[in-house]
């Protein structure tokens, strides 16, 4: 429900509010996904887990950071964290080389 790669419900699907992502990025010829916002441990996190597991795209998937905030703070961001890293999602700082490259 949360992602941005998904509609909103599951059962039943509401096929109709798909946000079409997936098809924009890879018609775009993207490579690098960056993923900032609220909430860390709900929309960012489901939405760079999902970005991540989309197998033919090949995306490199990034959370920034310092660009999210968490209902949670603490306990919340800490698992989303885990994760994102278990799904294959880079967390990284706004002052790592991947986000200074975008930059210049």
């Amino acid at each position: 429900m949360y992602s941005a790669f998904r509609p909103p419900l599951a059962d039943p699907p509401l096929r109709e509010s798909e946000s079409g992502l997936e098809d924009i990025l890879k018609e775009k010829g993207v490579t690098d996904v960056y993923f900032v916002g609220l909430a860390g441990d709900y929309c960012v996190r489901f939405s760079a887990i999902d970005c991540a597991k989309v197998k033919d795209a090949g995306w490199n998937t990034y959370v920034i950071e310092e660009g999210i905030r968490s209902v949670d703070p603490v306990a919340g961001w800490e698992e989303a964290r885990a994760d994102m890293l278990d799904a294959g999602v880079k967390v990284v700082s706004v002052k790592d080389g991947v986000v200074q490259r975008v930059g210049s």
